[in-house]
């Protein structure tokens, strides 16, 4: 509607060359470029290691950071509910200091697989830190949320991971919760929110699943001396 340009020269139809600049409307640019395979398959290796964590293989931190400003702006202007999840090995500590630091390694990377079997393909996971990751779903409510939260935290705790002396199981906890129309304020709010139910989960014994709700207050969490074994 508002006119295709090349080189800013509105056009109805033409031969692209290597470096031509797209302007669509008024606001989007597109450059055209010829990219051999090598070429191609080094931007693609340093897309992965700018956005994927090198252990688990799932989403960073810094992709979810970037990627959740749209989807709860997203959530927010249409209405939609937007779920956060978060998840932590529980007694991880214990894990690196009895196997060692190899064992805790696996048991992130089998956790990490199990969520993204378990996950929607345009679900958002990523490895928050540590033994921490996070998730981001869109069009769940709190209920069908807390469903999720449970069926992962039971699929966890059924999963025998090999190892020298014998099959290792671990748990997690998980915290919920949801924006639903304006019940948060911000993005942030939501992250917190989610952190104040996964705390609440820990100090009422683990393995077990946590929603905030709209009357609880954010909690700050517990400093390093207060929870040694997490």
């Amino acid at each position: 509607t508002n006119g295709t340009f090349v080189d800013n020269h509105r056009i109805d139809r033409r031969l692209l060359r290597d470096g031509d600049k797209i302007q669509l409307g008024r606001t989007s640019i597109i450059k055209f470029t010829l990219t051999d395979a090598t070429e191609l398959r080094f931007a693609e290796q340093m897309y992965v290691s700018a956005t994927q964590d090198a252990l688990t293989r799932l989403n960073n931190r810094k992709y979810f950071d970037e990627q959740f400003v749209a989807e709860f702006s997203f959530a927010a202007r249409h209405r939609i509910p937007l779920t956060v999840l978060m998840i932590d090995i529980d007694h991880f500590k214990k894990v690196n200091d009895t196997w060692g630091h190899p064992t805790g390694d696996l048991v992130l990377k089998v956790v990490a697989r199990t969520l993204a079997k378990i996950l929607r393909t345009e679900d958002i996971v990523a490895r928050y830190g540590g033994e921490e990751f996070v998730v981001v779903t869109r069009g769940i409510d709190k209920g069908n949320s807390g469903l999720l939260a449970e069926r992962i935290r039971s699929t966890v705790e059924t999963l025998s991971i090999p190892h020298d002396s014998g099959d290792l199981h671990v748990t997690i906890s998980v915290g919920t919760a949801t924006l639903e129309n304006t019940n948060v304020p911000s993005r942030l709010a939501l992250i917190a929110a989610a952190d104040t139910a996964l705390y609440r989960a820990k100090r009422r014994g683990r393995n077990r699943v946590e929603q905030w709700s709209d009357t609880d207050p954010m909690e700050a969490p517990p400093s390093p001396t207060e929870d040694t074994n997490a």
